[in-house]
């Protein structure tokens, strides 16, 4: 059996840091172009205008997989362009995940809303890298779910690549390898976690 790793999307696949102000920025342009038309009574330019963001709210709140598929037309026309993920997956992040899907079984270990966590997989192209049963989102802490996901995994050979400090210590009471992943090099790691400045890092270990 395939030994199973599974990654965390922000700030480890992902670059929220990046990705915030892209959407941000979208949304306030978009604001004041509804504000203008409040102003010139534009009603139904209001409403199609709106029409995106209303049903990218819409999903955040009440999604589920059969509404993506209906509306990723609509939702790319909101706050979801494909590019604003895109453009924020990490350089290390794709190469990585091509050379480790020939020697590994990859999924996701996050926490946050799913179907927002679930759109920035498949908005950036990450989507394709992951088996989609291992796919594992929780509300914050995630951590706590730890032992609800050993338990579905099938084999005994499993990885787990983090950010945060606090999750890789709940991880590594479940005797599993974690890697935490510090670009800046800013943080300790916990004791017994193996600490990597880059995601290309992991090709030594498979």
């Amino acid at each position: 059996m395939r030994p199973i790793i599974l990654f965390d999307i922000d700030h480890t696949l992902i670059n929220n840091r990046k990705l915030a102000p892209l959407i941000g920025r979208h949304l306030l342009m978009k604001f004041k172009i509804l504000g203008r038309k409040i102003f010139n009574g534009d009603w139904e330019g209001f409403r199609t205008a709106f029409k995106p963001e209303l049903y990218a709210l819409g999903y955040l709140i009440l999604g589920s997989a059969e509404e993506f598929s209906k509306r990723k037309g609509v939702l790319e026309r909101g706050f979801f362009k494909p590019h604003f993920f895109r453009d924020s997956v990490f350089s290390d992040a794709v190469p990585t995940l091509k050379y480790l899907k020939d020697k590994a079984i990859l999924g996701i270990f996050s926490q946050g809303p799913r179907s927002f966590q679930i759109s920035k997989l498949t908005f950036s192209g990450l989507e394709k890298f992951f088996e989609k049963r291992y796919i594992f989102v929780f509300p914050p802490f995630k951590a706590t779910r730890t032992k609800e996901v050993l338990d579905k995994l099938p084999s005994k050979k499993v990885y787990f690549v983090d950010d945060r400090e606090d999750v890789a210590r709940v991880l590594l009471n479940h005797k599993v390898k974690v890697f935490t992943i510090n670009r800046d090099n800013d943080s300790p790691s916990p004791a017994g976690s193996i600490k990597v400045s880059s995601l290309e890092d992991l090709k030594k270990f498979f």
